[in-house]
């Protein structure tokens, strides 16, 4: 069973207000969607579930910068 994104509303929309954006919850990536099906897509970067917010993302360090 898929799990499903956040309801519509709890969505931002961009500037112009044509399109929803939309969170990775897997590498916290944003982009934009169709917001007529934003409920039910995958992110387009992991095919992870969308989230309405930026999600906590574990930072990767290597010689003290961060990746």
């Amino acid at each position: 069973m898929q799990k499903k994104n956040g309801a519509v509303h709890d969505f931002k929309m961009d500037a112009v207000g044509v399109a929803a954006i939309g969170w990775c919850s897997k590498c916290g990536k944003s982009d934009f969607y169709e917001p007529k099906t934003i409920k039910h897509d995958e992110s387009k970067c992991c095919n992870s579930i969308l989230v309405p917010r930026k999600p906590p993302v574990e930072q990767k360090i290597q010689s003290g910068e961060i990746y």
